[in-house]
């Protein structure tokens, strides 16, 4: 962040618009140091001479388009959040901003809409930039060394030209990532009618961000190859992050959420612990450390890893997961899958979204050892009931477990066939 409050600019070539942005958003002067920008041109002009925290720019402008502004903050200030609202947008122009930009949002966008989502990015990037966190990543002697096929699969997946045949095709070639991504595509989160049998159709049906997070993990266990102790350490937290991933999308799939949205709860579900695989990787003995102090009762896992390596893991796994280019609803699951309520703002109405899912799943697939388990023991295991119930769904989490318990049976079914 800037020093002070956040510095947000505001973007458009008309002055009606922007009045009537001032007069929405009067109400956050008091945490957000708001300038508001006629053209692009004028934010280019801003930008090359003050520092940004937000951009949130029209598209379609003359001279100066939305897209280019995005270009230019991203190039200028890399960490900053950055939104592009769009009323009219011709598709080669969202396409030129996809890069750039973090959200698109409706032109115009409800006020409530729009405080969310800034606030939700702002207090994102504030866990995943912080000072501690990047020496953190700096200091980390052991990340994935990116294997041809990974290097491979990456560039074809952010390439335009990709289709679930040349992603497919890649997998194919190897054979551990192909046996998750079938074994994942035949979960009973995906209810199909017939069994998935080449990686063509697997990809189809996971969506290419769900393909990225399992290449992801698929890494670690390359690293665990070379460290013969670790490879049951790996093989443990890579079960499980692909049981809380197929639990995450089962609840967004009873909540009905958009197929998008399922595709989502199940990536972060599977990266949600890549943190944990890092520190572990890094320095087994001070993460068990670590440990000793959370059975003890010295202190709870976020601080107790927190003392010992600068950053919990979900702030360092939410930091690896946003420098892979995974979207912001993924990296906030991630980020905040133990405190969902600290996303939440006052007075500003929140639903069932990604990081519901993941939350709750992520405790249910702890809490196994207990399928009884009421609602009133699940949050003396950490489940968030202030976020639950904001988001109207804590009376649902029963439901919630018994979906996430039938669905785990039947993936451990589907991997003994």
């Amino acid at each position: 962040m800037s020093q002070g409050l956040p510095r947000i600019i505001f973007v458009d070539d008309e002055g009606h618009v922007l009045d009537g942005l001032r007069r929405n958003l009067r109400k956050k002067r008091d945490i957000w140091d708001m300038v508001f920008l006629e053209g692009g041109q004028a934010a280019l002009d801003y930008m090359a001479t003050h520092k940004i925290d937000a951009v949130i720019s029209d598209m379609r402008m003359p001279v100066v388009d939305g897209a280019s502004v995005m270009a230019e903050a991203a190039h200028r200030h890399p960490e900053s959040v950055r939104i592009i609202l769009s009323g009219h947008a011709e598709q080669d122009m969202l396409l030129r901003a996809v890069g750039s930009a973090h959200q698109f949002l409706p032109k115009p966008c409800e006020p409530d809409l729009l405080i969310d989502i800034l606030h939700r990015l702002l207090n994102l990037r504030c866990n995943v930039h912080s000072e501690s966190l990047r020496h953190l990543t700096d200091s980390l002697r052991s990340l994935p060394s990116p294997s041809k096929t990974f290097i491979a699969l990456m560039a074809e997946i952010d390439s335009p030209t990709s289709s679930a045949a040349s992603v497919g095709k890649i997998v194919e070639s190897d054979l551990g990532l192909t046996a998750q991504i079938l074994r994942l595509a035949n979960s009973p989160c995906f209810s199909m009618p017939s069994r998935i049998s080449n990686c063509k159709q697997a990809v189809q049906l996971l969506g290419l961000e769900t393909v990225k997070a399992l290449a992801t993990l698929a890494e670690f266990h390359k690293i665990a190859d070379r460290k013969p102790e670790l490879q049951n350490v790996v093989a443990r937290l890579a079960e499980r992050s692909l049981s809380i991933g197929t639990a995450a999308a089962r609840i967004a799939r009873v909540e009905k959420l958009p197929v998008e949205d399922r595709e989502a709860a199940s990536t972060a579900g599977i990266l949600c612990h890549v943190g944990t695989l890092v520190l572990q990787v890094n320095d087994n003995k001070a993460f068990n450390t670590a440990m000793t102090d959370v059975e003890k009762g010295r202190s709870a896992l976020p601080e107790a890893e927190t003392d010992h390596f600068g950053a919990s893991h979900a702030q360092l796994g939410a930091r690896l997961v946003g420098l892979w280019d995974f979207p912001p609803n993924i990296i906030e699951a991630v980020c905040f899958h133990h405190n969902p309520s600290d996303t939440l703002v006052p007075d500003i109405p929140r639903s069932v979204d990604v990081l519901a899912c993941v939350h709750a799943a992520q405790l249910l697939v702890r809490a196994l050892d207990r399928p009884d388990m009421g609602p009133e023991e699940m949050v003396k295991r950490g489940l968030d009931e202030e976020y639950l119930t904001a988001t109207g769904c804590f009376d649902r989490i029963e439901i919630w477990r018994d979906a996430v318990i039938e669905a785990l049976q039947e993936l451990q079914e589907n991997t003994k066939r």
